[in-house]
């Protein structure tokens, strides 16, 4: 599986869930995020061992 530009809403979502705890708002990092995976293409996700 790869980490597309499709993928960065929920992914973001996500953590912020799992960061209840504080962390800020995760939008800007999301568009970083956004302009890396359009510059440099999907990211490989690999199985944890």
């Amino acid at each position: 599986m790869k980490i597309e530009v499709k993928h960065l809403e929920d992914l973001a979502l996500g953590s912020v869930f799992l960061a209840t705890g504080g962390g800020g708002d995760p939008y800007v990092p999301r568009l970083i995020t956004e302009q890396a995976v359009k510059q440099f293409g999907p990211v490989e996700v690999i199985a944890a061992r």
